[in-house]
């Protein structure tokens, strides 16, 4: 592959992280604060939705990394080397 289709492909790349980690939880406040001012919900139920989100996120992304580094570092697989 090309320089420079490379470098396209990482920016492409780029963009879809970028837009996925402002996005979603743009998306996900803005939820939220239009259900406290169409008072649908009240800001305890709010705070306890995304309190609960979060307690059930952080242990999927530390079982999701540990299983990603047991695979990567599995038998006849050395450690990758830090780049120079």
């Amino acid at each position: 592959m090309n320089p420079l289709a490379e470098s396209m492909a990482a920016n492409a790349l780029l963009a879809w992280i970028l837009s996925l980690a402002v996005g979603g939880p743009g998306l996900i406040g803005a939820i939220g604060i239009s259900r406290i001012l169409s008072q649908a919900r009240d800001f305890s139920d709010l705070l306890a939705g995304y309190t609960g989100a979060a307690a059930w996120l952080v242990p999927c992304i530390g079982v999701t990394e540990y299983l990603r580094d047991s695979t990567t570092r599995g038998a006849g697989n050395p450690s990758p080397e830090p780049p120079p």
